[in-house]
């Protein structure tokens, strides 16, 4: 049955909905289940944070659940037929104060499971507990192990480094599209081997500069055979600033490490060139190295994107930025106030982002460059002056009007084997004497 409201004398608004919230609650009973947990006898401490293991109960209403008890339908029933199942303006509260007055005897009257433990049959458990942890530790550990053994003797070098507090590894790790589409379920950097430490970063910039400078020279690891496309994703759940080859074949044995997403070994991965920053809970970090980490010989100038490089023995690097035609300082450690103010008023700028100071190229930049970082710039002065002279030659003759011809004609009317220098004086003097002044 089911309960109608009065017509001729309805009980109003507020009346039904405390009515609605007791029906509720009674009807309620018919899914609720108690459970009761912790030692058998302990109690819990007055005044204490509360104690897991002292007797308690948890109650718990299924949802949608079509659990009936017999108990609860009676006292439905009973009530119902008590008023003829109307609900009214003169009856409503005292169909409210039955239900009420019903409800101690249906909770008291639960489903119980009773969980409780005797002390001897908890520290049983907790032992146990304790050996499956040691047991589950150790596979972890076999597991783990044999993992690196098998990573090692494909790609390692069979040495180790160890990072210091401070210092980020650059790490090559062989990866794996881990992604299925149909379910929505998306992971392109699934890892398959253990990290591999092919370099140190030198500044603070994780640049695509300092990733392919960690790996030249690594055999195994070259442009030709992996087609490195530098990343950056430094957003929200984004994977990093990295670079991340072609699809390579993946060993059998390497393969069988994981399991896919959709069942199987893997077959085929992709590298990955990752900066790796120390955890804030550890002082140091071990890694194995990449074949031929220790063999190789380390390039001395930066790697791509950068064009010739003076370095001084303070740690300073003066190098110039091809892709942006810039002069960029370097600096191991902060550079003392005077440095600073040098750099400053040279009209250096500082990048936050590259961790460098820089500028527009020009030679005379270069020379301000090296002389503040305290570096030499001979190795640079004649075949960068040269190769500028070169160019500033075949843009005068691409112009193409009056004044551009007293130029070539000035820079063609110099002295064999004349080399300009940082201000192009000569050159001057010679456009002056083919103007006639």
């Amino acid at each position: 049955m089911k309960w109608t409201n009065d017509t001729i004398n309805p009980a109003g608004p507020i009346q039904v909905s405390r009515f609605n919230k007791a029906t509720r609650n009674l009807s309620s009973q018919h899914a609720t289940t108690r459970t009761l947990y912790g030692i058998i006898g302990k109690k819990q401490t007055p005044g204490a944070a509360w104690e897991s293991d002292c007797e308690h109960e948890s109650n718990t209403l299924a949802m949608f659940s079509a659990l009936r008890r017999e108990d609860v339908a009676k006292v439905q029933n009973d009530i119902g037929e008590r008023y003829d199942w109307t609900v009214s303006k003169a009856n409503v509260g005292k169909i409210i104060v039955d239900i009420e007055a019903a409800m101690p005897a249906l909770v008291a009257a639960r489903p119980t499971t009773d969980k409780r433990q005797t002390k001897e049959q908890r520290d049983a458990e907790n032992a146990q507990h304790a050996i499956d942890r040691q047991e589950s530790n150790k596979a972890q550990a076999a597991k783990t192990d044999n993992k690196r053994a098998v990573c090692v003797a494909a790609y390692g070098s069979g040495e180790t480094v160890t990072l210091q507090s401070g210092q980020v590894g650059i790490v090559a790790k062989l990866c794996f599209d881990n992604s299925d589409s149909q379910s929505d379920y998306f992971d392109s950097h699934a890892s398959l081997s253990i990290p591999f430490l092919v370099g140190i970063l030198r500044g603070r910039a994780e640049t695509e500069s300092e990733a392919r400078r960690a790996i030249s020279g690594l055999a195994g690891l070259s442009d030709e055979q992996h087609g490195w496309e530098w990343k950056t994703e430094k957003w929200s759940m984004g994977h990093g600033n990295y670079l991340t080859g072609s699809k390579v074949e993946v060993p059998e044995e390497v393969g069988a490490l994981r399991v896919g997403y959709g069942g199987g070994a893997i077959k085929q991965g992709h590298w990955e060139i990752q900066f790796c920053t120390q955890s804030d809970n550890a002082d140091k970090h071990t890694f194995d190295t990449f074949k031929g980490y220790g063999e190789r010989k380390q390039p001395e100038t930066p790697a791509s994107g950068q064009g010739e490089s003076a370095a001084g023995g303070s740690g300073a690097t003066v190098s110039k930025n091809e892709e942006h035609q810039g002069v960029e300082v370097r600096f191991e450690a902060k550079p003392t106030p005077d440095v600073l103010s040098r750099l400053k008023s040279a009209g250096f700028r500082w990048s936050m982002r590259n961790r460098v100071w820089y500028k527009k190229y020009s030679a005379f930049a270069w020379q301000v460059a090296c002389e503040i970082a305290g570096v030499s710039d001979e190795p640079h002065s004649e075949k960068q002056l040269a190769k500028d002279y070169d160019a500033q030659r075949e843009r005068i003759k691409a112009e193409g009007n009056p004044l551009v011809d007293l130029q070539t004609k000035a820079m063609d009317n110099a002295e064999a084997g004349f080399t300009p220098d940082a201000f192009d004086m000569q050159v001057e003097d010679n456009m002056a004497a083919a103007c006639g002044l």
